[in-house]
């Protein structure tokens, strides 16, 4: 068993927004593991003129616990700023013992520019503890570390038909 692999997440790089996916190795279930996923109050197809899409951070195991994760915005087409906006490029989320949920709002910006479909992707990565000499196991939950959103068009691509 493999500790902190991650929903075959290996590698964000902060500075490109890369974000390498490679096979992952499953863990047997544990009571005292801490798994951490994000999921969303909504479709992951959004049209791009909808104002907003939420996202919860879910954490589940003991809670006991302070514990921090990265949540990273991941530029996939589409362009935060642009397309898309976020609190920051990349924020560590701090649950205090015994919280179990956290929520990011992602604002869905209209540029009113005709274009195709866009992604982007929020992603967990980075657990640990507040306090180091804890020695139980944080893992980011299998396919569930990851949300890929796509912003469908509200502008033809071909301009105004």
């Amino acid at each position: 068993f493999l500790t902190n692999t991650w929903n075959g997440i290996s590698n964000i790089n902060e500075q490109s927004s890369v974000l390498v996916v490679e096979p992952h190795i499953a863990c047997p279930d544990d009571p005292d593991r801490e798994v951490l996923s994000i999921s969303s109050n909504t479709s992951l197809v959004i049209e791009e003129d909808k104002d907003n899409i939420q996202f919860t951070v879910t954490r589940n195991g003991p809670g006991t616990d302070a514990l921090t994760v990265k949540l990273y915005a991941i530029n996939l087409g589409a362009t935060r700023s642009s397309d898309y906006m976020t609190t920051s490029l990349v924020r560590t989320l701090t649950f205090s013992s015994g919280q179990t949920t956290k929520t990011e709002v992602v604002s869905i910006l209209d540029d009113n520019i005709p274009e195709v479909a866009e992604s982007f992707a929020l992603a967990l990565s980075d657990p640990s503890f507040v306090s180091g000499s804890i020695t139980r196991d944080i893992v980011l939950a299998d396919t569930a570390a990851v949300a890929v959103v796509k912003i469908d068009e509200s502008d033809s691509p071909y301009g105004v038909v």
